[in-house]
């Protein structure tokens, strides 16, 4: 699957996506079930794909994706999933326009099936993390480093994952662990 059928279907799946950190992890999940082309290496908030964001950016600027800036100041602070306040922030949520829903009505074929299997996926990441771009990013980390790195312990994916700049505490390793196995992405530490 393309980058650019992976991006939007999955922000249509998603509904709204909620900034482009969701936007990545949820299409590095959907790549890898679906053993997709997309590339993705490890970045600030685990794995990132440029295609990804070019895709997204060439989707916003043909008008088939919206993008709206949501932001928040000291009055309406962002609180992360460990209870950081953040006093500014801004986030793209991104939605498929009338025109990108059209667009993928009109995908036939294999490519349909999957924007089907791409939906499914979503769907379970939704339920397991609501899109939390903190849960996904840690999910995606944790799941990276064993599928692609053969972290097998939760020693080797705190030593992989430092190799890297991250830092992931045994809080965020069963965050993380939980959140893959509710997504049907197991993931099995000793």
């Amino acid at each position: 699957m393309e980058a650019s059928l992976l991006v939007i279907s999955s922000i249509d799946a998603a509904g709204t996506m909620p900034g482009r950190t969701a936007l990545q992890k949820v299409c590095y999940f959907a790549n890898n079930r679906l053993r997709g082309t997309v590339f993705f290496f490890p970045h600030y908030f685990g794995p990132y794909s440029p295609e990804v964001a070019r895709a997204a950016t060439e989707l916003v600027s043909s008008q088939l994706v919206r993008d709206q800036i949501e932001s928040g100041t000291l009055s309406q602070p962002w609180v992360t999933t460990k209870g950081r306040q953040i006093s500014e922030w801004e986030r793209h949520n991104l939605s498929t326009s009338s025109d990108g829903r059209r667009y993928l009505k009109s995908v036939k074929d294999d490519r349909r099936k999957q924007i089907y299997h791409v939906r499914g996926i979503v769907k379970n990441l939704q339920t397991a993390t609501e899109l939390d771009p903190t849960s996904l990013s840690l999910a995606a980390k944790v799941h990276f480093l064993s599928s692609s790195e053969g972290a097998r312990t939760w020693r080797q994916v705190r030593s992989k994952a430092r190799a890297h700049g991250w830092t992931l505490d045994d809080d965020d390793l069963k965050v993380a662990l939980r959140a893959l196995a509710r997504a049907t992405f197991k993931v099995t530490l000793r």
